[in-house]
């Protein structure tokens, strides 16, 4: 096959085809990039979802003998300059099913209890994070007062964020003893910060963080 161009259809860059960087993303690899970490690391995580005890003699044995017991062709994909038909590969799980034992049941609830209560705490830390931006969000919003609704309207994608207490409209809502305002002849809000002289639209003060 001709060598292949930057761009090209079907073809993520030059180095593999866009079906191959999906492969990666999905577990499976070339041989040449599955080590024996990668390979080890595999079954942990299969043992782990299957609710099997896993042993870690099996560290013990050599990379190629792992890749050969544990590890199957997937797919092929177009990989490098000439488009080379290369084999993926992924774990065979089956093969994972029939060298270790089912987990014993106290140890699998055990561990789907600790499962269970990781989740719950992502969880409240998820809420807990989100009820902190809603809060900062609505202080934002009542730091610029009617600024807001300006703002608001002249930019439809703007939603207050961390970041909007440190910029100039909400300085000057909190500070209006450091800032002189106002309208120009097209209707624009201008800010101007009495030290320094800067003057800006009230709604892009409002989409970057200057100070």
């Amino acid at each position: 096959m001709s060598k292949v161009t930057y761009g090209q259809g079907g073809y993520d860059g030059a180095s593999m085809s866009t079906r191959a960087r999906l492969a990666y993303a999905t577990g499976e690899m070339p041989r040449s990039k599955w080590t024996k970490a990668a390979i080890i690391d595999a079954i942990k995580g299969c043992c782990e979802d299957l609710g099997l005890a896993y042993d870690a003699t099996v560290e013990k044995a050599k990379k190629a003998d792992l890749f050969g017991a544990f590890m199957e062709v997937k797919s092929w994909h177009h990989t490098g300059k000439y488009a080379a038909e290369t084999d993926f590969y992924g774990l065979d799980e089956q093969a994972v099913v029939d060298r270790f034992a089912p987990m014993p049941e106290a140890e699998a609830a055990a561990r789907r209890a600790s499962r269970e209560a990781e989740e719950a705490n992502c969880a409240a830390r998820r809420e807990a994070e989100a009820a902190e931006r809603r809060a900062e969000e609505r202080g934002a919003v009542e730091a610029l007062g009617p600024a807001y609704e300006y703002i608001a309207r002249r930019n439809p994608a703007f939603t207050p964020a961390r970041t909007i207490v440190r910029t100039m409209a909400a300085d000057e809502a909190m500070h209006p003893e450091r800032y002189e305002a106002r309208v120009a002849k097209s209707g624009r809000v201008m800010l101007r910060r009495r030290s320094s002289g800067v003057e800006m639209p009230v709604e892009r003060a409002c989409t970057y963080e200057i100070f």
